[in-house]
């Protein structure tokens, strides 16, 4: 995060890039390992302590199985609407790095489906025989919740108005009952504006 002078409060915007690994009732085989996605952040901090308002996107592919004919594959996305708190502790000369726990809440809507690639063969008018590609999605659920959230993290500050951060966090959330919660893992950059 910035290194504002110890007073001073700064508002600030940030593009992240994450991975979720949902952790699925079962182990359930036939849903996605991990989604990939970016997230957006604006936010005001001080030295010591933080708060920020985010939006998150993640998707995620899962093969389900194959066989000459036919695919299956699994498709899960989520979307995260938060709002997190931080609360640093400013190292080395010019407080250049900064370890940091976070926490807070976020709304999230998840969507899982599956969808079928196959190949069918069909007689045109003419009488010859063309082969078709048929896609075909069957809706697995849609949910959504609101879920605390908490993880630790390190901040450097490259510039005066340019940092980089590393997030790992927790969130329990269960979509209906389908998962046992999931973490996630943030890279970014946050700009003071």
């Amino acid at each position: 995060m910035l290194a504002p002078a110890r007073a001073d409060v700064d508002l600030y915007a940030g593009l992240e890039g994450l991975v979720t690994f949902p952790d699925w009732k079962n182990n359930d085989p036939t849903k996605a390992e991990h989604a990939g996605g970016n997230g957006f952040k604006l936010g005001l901090r001080n030295l010591y302590f933080g708060g920020e308002l985010g939006y998150e996107n993640v998707e995620g592919d899962h093969d389900i199985s194959k066989s000459d004919a036919i695919a299956t594959a699994g498709h899960f996305t989520m979307r995260d609407f938060t709002l997190d708190g931080f609360a640093y502790y400013p190292l080395g000369d010019g407080d250049w790095f900064q370890p940091f726990l976070t926490g807070g809440v976020a709304y999230a809507e998840a969507n899982d489906r599956t969808i079928t690639f196959s190949t069918t063969t069909r007689t045109l008018s003419s009488g010859a025989q063309q082969t078709v590609n048929v896609r075909s999605v069957a809706p697995g659920f849609t949910s959504s919740e609101v879920e605390w959230r908490a993880g630790a993290g390190v901040a450097w500050q490259a510039t005066q108005d340019l940092s980089v951060r590393f997030v790992a966090r927790y969130q329990p959330y269960s979509f209906s009952s389908r998962l046992n919660g999931g973490a996630s893992f943030n890279f970014g950059f946050l700009v003071r504006l």
